[in-house]
């Protein structure tokens, strides 16, 4: 915001000028110059920014903050965040309606960049002052309160990032390597052989990172197995081969029962 050497000039009042008159000053300016009412004129816009500069210096001086302290009322807006921008923080640009407090003032739209910081949680929210509405002792805040939008891969609970891993045949019988698509960059876990399906790999620190009190979270992969849904004939007849051999055999006792190994 560009400050004026004299701001109540820009107004067309002198310095002891007290803060009705001001709104006044400010309101009958902002009525001739909007915008709104000055469609496609560069000049109108430039003297309604430069009386709606010169208002706000004045609300936020010293002066006016001794003389009447009452701020404008805090603004809140939601910023929806993917994972990827939560996790390693990003710079978001706000748009939202400015009002000032008191009949006959126009309603502005008001565009602020903000650093949305790394790790943040669903529902966090960041104060940036002086950005919200207007009062007479000057602006109040602006929240901006986080959403997580949901992630195609992950599933973010608490600190936590939760993984589900289908394991092909091959991978299961003899061990692997997988990789996932982490929001911090893709990274590689170790499938271990003949794992128990539904078993869970725990990658600790992997998860959100700490933030505000909050601790780095864990990566948590559920390992399955991946069957098809349905067999082909060929995959059928293949199935019935394996089968066959003694290592797909179910164990079971002379009562056809299976004992405990």
């Amino acid at each position: 915001m560009s400050r004026h050497p004299d701001p109540y000039a820009v107004l067309g009042l002198a310095p002891s000028a007290d803060l009705k008159e001001v709104r006044a000053a400010f309101r009958r300016l902002a009525r001739i110059h909007h915008p709104d009412a000055n469609p496609g004129d560069a000049r109108a816009d430039a003297l309604f920014r430069r009386a709606r500069e010169a208002y706000e210096q004045i609300l936020s001086s010293s002066k006016a903050r001794r003389s009447e302290a009452a701020r404008g009322r805090d603004v809140k807006v939601r910023v929806f965040l993917t994972l990827p921008e939560a996790f390693l923080g990003c710079r978001k640009t706000l748009r939202y309606p400015q009002r000032q407090d008191g009949e006959g003032f126009p309603e502005q739209t008001r565009e602020v960049s903000v650093q949305i910081p790394a790790g943040v949680r669903d529902g966090s929210s960041f104060r940036y002052a002086d950005e919200g509405h207007m009062g007479p002792g000057g602006a109040g805040s602006l929240v901006v309160i986080a959403v997580l939008k949901p992630d195609r891969y992950f599933e973010v609970r608490g600190n936590n990032l939760h993984y589900s891993l289908l394991v092909g045949i091959d991978s299961y019988v003899e061990g692997g390597q997988s990789r996932l698509p982490h929001p911090g960059g893709t990274i590689s876990i170790d499938i271990p052989p003949r794992f128990v399906p539904g078993m869970v790999l725990k990658l600790a620190g992997r998860g959100l990172p700490a933030y505000d009190g909050h601790p780095a979270g864990d990566l948590l992969v559920k390992l399955d197995l991946c069957l098809p849904k349905k067999l082909s004939r060929r995959e059928r007849e293949t199935l019935s081969l394996l089968l066959e051999l003694p290592g797909f055999k179910v164990p079971v006792d002379e009562q056809g029962f299976q004992p405990r190994e």
